[in-house]
């Protein structure tokens, strides 16, 4: 066997993330989410402006490539492209163009300035009149710098009526700088972005979970001595008024059970002191000088009747204990409803008739209960019945059977009935009507508690119409389906 500290120092810790509270939770997932969607909106922009930078990159140096192909083609006006190529591109501090052409067996006929130096003609693709124009060559060169280079063949019909090759390059160094310090910005909107949106989720997080701080105030002050405390709903949101309704429900039953809990354990004293008392008296009596056998006899014999209620009390005390805790524990069978009956109106017969009552068992039906239980729960309808009835009244045991298959039981008496004010109280355990006391004072107050317990097991329901002076039908209705199913 394992002992308690065995099984605890077996037991491994929770992980530190399941500890971790409501708040806590909220603001680290809110951050995650942030973060996530800013490097999303951010990748998606840095991407998006360096397909535009590229785009008019590319465009910009297919302008030039047609204004050069212009100056080209009017019969190889090779002053024009001189001067283009030295200053027009030269004369640029930012976004430098450089261009060269060259002969078809790779001789330099023009070049910008110090175009050797910075761009090489192997660095430059061979030429190929398909190729697009956003299919620009990036290159660095040993310096760093960035450029994107072209290699055409220019359309013209130059002098010598050899095809040239046009080398054509821009520089985006200052481009590529340029995004360098924006990815630096956007790395910092990322992490200062991230920092802020935690805070202002964590003050977001803390506003909203006051309400659930309020009900844990509130609920850490209520005791059984103030029960009658209730939240209160007037500026919390629809999802915690729900919770505080639920927790306002609670509190009513358990208000309504404490309050029956009181009333119980009162009467259970009130019921146990009178034979008690009466024991302790008549003890008290006998003793108070020397009696005969006959008088002790009788002081035993008088006894024996309030430990014979006593004995009732405690046994049905336990019964409905044992039915509050062993709830799914049935030992159902099938049970010919009429015949049982007949045989419980049978052993009261003797009773009724000291009364002159008459008892009809009237109906029939096939029911799957607990056969001890449904004997107790119609003796006990059958016993109030006859002592409640008044001579020469009468009892009649119904039963039927519905569509359903559910089975109904009703025992209706011509005695003494009961108010409407008394009618919700009487499952009540020790409840007592202050009528009946004088009628049947040997009674628990029990019989009928027993009846809903019986009834609450089985899933059934018990009803109870009264009147004053004309009578009271207790209906019992089990719910066949149900009761059949737990049999097997």
């Amino acid at each position: 066997m394992y002992s308690k500290s065995d099984k605890q120092a077996a037991t491994p810790f929770p992980p530190p993330f399941k500890s971790w509270s409501i708040a806590r939770r909220l603001t680290i997932h809110y951050a995650l989410c942030a973060f996530v969607i800013f490097n999303v909106s951010i990748a998606l922009l840095h991407w998006g402006l360096v397909v535009i930078a590229e785009k008019q990159s590319n465009r910009y140096l297919q302008d030039e490539i047609r204004v050069i192909e212009t100056l080209y083609g009017k019969a190889g006006d090779w002053r024009a492209l001189e001067k283009k190529f030295e200053v027009g591109f030269a004369a640029r501090e930012l976004m430098k163009t450089y261009a060269r052409i060259l002969d078809s067996r790779g001789n330099v006929l023009l070049e910008t300035y110090q175009m050797e130096g910075q761009l090489p003609v192997a660095a430059f693709p061979v030429p190929n009149g398909e190729i697009p124009v956003e299919n620009g060559h990036s290159w660095k060169n040993k310096e760093g710098n960035s450029y994107i280079l072209r290699s055409v063949w220019l359309h013209g019909t130059p002098p010598s009526g050899e095809r040239l090759i046009l080398q054509i390059a821009l520089d985006v160094t200052s481009l590529d700088r340029i995004f360098k310090d924006f990815r630096m910005v956007l790395l910092a909107v990322i992490v200062f972005g991230t920092l802020i949106s935690s805070a202002i989720a964590a003050v977001i997080v803390n506003s909203g979970l006051r309400p659930l701080k309020e009900i844990t105030d509130r609920t850490m002050h209520i005791t059984a001595y103030n029960l009658d405390e209730r939240m209160k709903l007037s500026h919390w949101p629809k999802e915690v008024k729900i919770l505080a309704i639920a927790f306002d429900e609670m509190l009513d039953r358990l208000q309504d059970s404490f309050d029956r809990l009181s009333g119980y354990v009162s009467n259970m004293a009130h019921e146990l002191r009178t034979p008690i008392n009466v024991l302790m008296g008549e003890a008290e009596v006998a003793l108070t000088k020397a009696r005969t056998a006959s008088d002790y006899r009788r002081v035993i014999e008088s006894n024996m009747e309030e430990y014979e209620r006593l004995s009732r009390i405690i046994d049905s005390l336990l019964f409905i204990a044992r039915t509050d805790i062993n709830k799914s524990q049935l030992k159902t069978d099938e049970i010919i409803v009429g015949l049982e009956a007949k045989k419980i109106v049978e052993y009261y017969l003797p009773l009724a008739d000291d009364k002159e009552v008459s008892i009809v068992c009237t109906g029939n039906a096939t029911l799957y209960a607990d056969p001890t239980l449904f004997k107790r729960a119609i003796s006990n309808l059958l016993s109030n019945a006859i002592h409640y009835s008044s001579k020469g009244g009468k009892i009649e045991i119904s039963i039927s059977q519905g569509e359903d298959l559910s089975v109904t039981v009703t025992v209706t008496d011509t005695g003494l009935g009961m108010s409407k004010e008394d009618l919700p109280k009487i499952f009540d355990r020790f409840y007592r009507i202050d009528a009946s006391r004088h009628v049947h004072p040997e009674g628990t107050g029990l019989g009928l508690a027993i009846v809903k317990s019986i009834m609450e097991l089985h899933g059934g329901t018990v009803n109870v119409v009264s009147e004053p002076s004309k009578g009271t039908a207790v209906t019992l209705k089990f719910p066949q389906p149900n009761i059949t199913k737990s049999s097997f």
